[in-house]
């Protein structure tokens, strides 16, 4: 073998060699972009996966906030109802206080005109206490004082007997 087949014959092997490995690598580079398409479709199911169990969670919660959001819209309702409830109550309650302090001012007043008029009729009986006892006196002062007692009457008759 001269030294320019040798040449030839390492570069032949060193050639194929270079395809050898360059199939190698690009066979190495297809898995490699097998595996990474796997791990990004592994990737996006489990993203889609993750994605649907927060979905149902949201959905989950959103129904709840539903029912809370009903359950206070009728609690709402029913205080609102409470409150109109108790002011008609308040405003029944407070006719009547009214009537009554108009009834108790009345009655008052009343009971000044019936002391007023207990305090005239009492100034009144003494006045004729007095009156009374003022008379009293003055009668026994003007009682008339006996009368003597009459003549005999004179019978004319009685004279032309003696």
């Amino acid at each position: 073998m001269c030294v320019g087949e040798r040449e030839r014959v390492c570069l032949s092997v060193s050639v194929s060699t270079c395809a050898y490995v360059y199939m190698q690598l690009k066979d190495i580079e297809d898995e490699e972009q097998a595996l990474q398409r796997k791990i990004t479709q592994l990737a996006m199911d489990a993203a889609r996966s993750e994605a649907e169990k927060s979905m149902t969670k949201a959905l989950t919660v959103e129904a709840a906030m539903r029912q809370v959001q009903d359950q206070m819209r009728e609690m709402q309702s029913a205080f609102a109802k409470e409150v109109d409830s108790s002011r008609k109550r308040e405003d029944a309650l407070q006719t009547q206080l009214t009537v009554a302090v108009n009834e108790n001012k009345r009655l008052s007043l009343a009971v000044d005109d019936i002391d007023r008029q207990n305090k005239d009729g009492e100034k009144h009986r003494k006045d004729l206490e007095e009156a009374i006892f003022y008379l009293q006196d003055e009668i026994i002062k003007n009682k008339p004082k006996p009368l003597p007692p009459p003549p005999e009457p004179v019978d004319p008759n009685a004279k032309k007997k003696k």
